[in-house]
Formats: C-alpha cells, sequence, structure tokens
C-alpha cells in the first residue's frame, strides 16, 4: 500500500538525498520483537561474475544501509537498526517511507532494468493497517513497489515523485492472501510484465503498456496506525536477468 505525500529518499554513498527534514544519524536502543517465517530462506544470491558477490543477503553489506532515526512528514519518527533477525524499521506513530539504494549498484553491475528480488519481510508489533515490501527501478521520478500487508492484501503499485514527495500512485495489480506477520516476498521486473509471489505462491501479476526503464532497488514500509509499529528485513537477494 502506497499513501500520497510519503517521502521517497535515495542513499547515496555517505549521505542521504532529497529530504527535507533532519535526520539524525544516531543509534537508537533496540527493540527485542522479532518475526518468524514460515518458509526456508531462499537460495538466490547476486550474479557470480561480478567482483564483489554477496552469499547471502545484501542488507549485511557493511555501509550500504542508513541506520538512526528521523522525523517523518506525518511527524512520526522512523528508527532503522540492525539487530540478530533482520533490517528492522520501527515508527512509534504512523507514517511511511521508501528508500532507494544505489550504494549497492556496484555490486549489481549499475542501476537494473530487469530484475528478480527476494526477501523476508514482516511485522513484529503494531497493527495490520500496513504494507511493507521491496520495489525495482526506482529514480527521482518514480519507480515500482511490490507490497504486502499483515491483514493479507498485496499487491503491485507505480508512483510517480515530485521534489522526492509521491505524487501519484497507480495500482497496476491487487490481491488478498492468507494474513501473517511475515512472509518470503518475491518480486519479478521482467521487461514490461511485473509480478509477486508469496511464501512460493504468485499471488499477483500484471503488465505495464508504458515501463520505466532502469533504476534502483528500495524497501518500502508504510502504517496508518497511530501507535507505529516494527517491521523488519532479512536475506534481501538480487538476480539481474
Amino acid at each position: 500500500m502506497l499513501t500520497l505525500g510519503i517521502r521517497v529518499w535515495l542513499v547515496r554513498r555517505r549521505t542521504v538525498v532529497g529530504a527535507s527534514v533532519g535526520v539524525l544519524l544516531s543509534f537508537m536502543p533496540a527493540m527485542s520483537n522479532t518475526v518468524g517465517f514460515a518458509q526456508e530462506q531462499p537460495q538466490l544470491t547476486v550474479r557470480s561474475d561480478q567482483a564483489q558477490p554477496v552469499a547471502n543477503d545484501l542488507l549485511r553489506v557493511p555501509g550500504v544501509w542508513v541506520t538512526g532515526s528521523m522525523k517523518l512528514t506525518t511527524g512520526a519518527t522512523l528508527t532503522l537498526a540492525f539487530q540478530d533477525d533482520g533490517y528492522h524499521w520501527i515508527f512509534d506513530g504512523a507514517g511511511g517511507q521508501i528508500w532507494y539504494n544505489d550504494r549497492i549498484d556496484p555490486l549489481l553491475g549499475g542501476p537494473v532494468s530487469n530484475t528478480i528480488l527476494e526477501v523476508d519481510a514482516g511485522k513484529s508489533s503494531g497493527g495490520d493497517d500496513n504494507g511493507f515490501g521491496v520495489g525495482c527501478r526506482a529514480t527521482a521520478d518514480g519507480g515500482y513497489q511490490f507490497w504486502v500487508g499483515s491483514d493479507g492484501t498485496a499487491g503491485i503499485t507505480k508512483y510517480a515523485t515530485v521534489n522526492s514527495v509521491i505524487v501519484k500512485a497507480d495500482a497496476l495489480a491487487s490481491a488478498t492472501m492468507p494474513a501473517a506477520q511475515g512472509y518470503h516476498l518475491r518480486a519479478e521486473c521482467i521487461n514490461s510484465h511485473f509480478s509477486l509471489s508469496v511464501n512460493g505462491t504468485t499471488v499477483v501479476e500484471t503488465d505495464d503498456p508504458d515501463p520505466l526503464d532502469a533504476g534502483h532497488i528500495s524497501l518500502l514500509v508504510n502504517t496508518n496506525e497511530t501507535d507505529g509499529g516494527e517491521f523488519v528485513f532479512a536475506n534481501l537477494m538480487v538476480l539481474r536477468r
């Protein structure tokens, strides 16, 4: 689920681009909640012909992902922190955020168009009015997001941004599935065809007659719960096609 007004931030080198609110890169105390995933870890890896192949989890590449806390446009605070079970996004109120990341491009051979992403993602606390997932072809102008909710909803969205804020979000496809706190996601961006599989089953797919060009991979969380919530990503793997 994407909400208009969500800010899209680019993680570039050692800076964060596109933020109009303050970013405090101070590590905040970790929370102890964990998410159990019912499926085996995927075996997909980065292309083996790269100079720095990653065997298991792109989230564990040093210096690639931001940690710390920041104020969102909704007034809520988002804290990003690594724990033993993955990359945690902790909201103290309603809000959303998309991160797209060009620090990881050297591992993938540059920005990618045709790609397959796999990740374990879930909610470890909070209500079920939420959406979380991964994205492809993300740039300063927009991108695609593949999202699921802990209420059993899922979808593929194409969005456009102006000044790093989402101003248009088109739901290309949506579906329902058995609700759970955590899922294994497989998102495929191949030419003009896009599909999302959850726990090994394709739940939604679509074609875009006007597909976007190459861009970056991204992560997304949005929660409409006033008390916020905590979400975790683990075992992120990317295959360039």
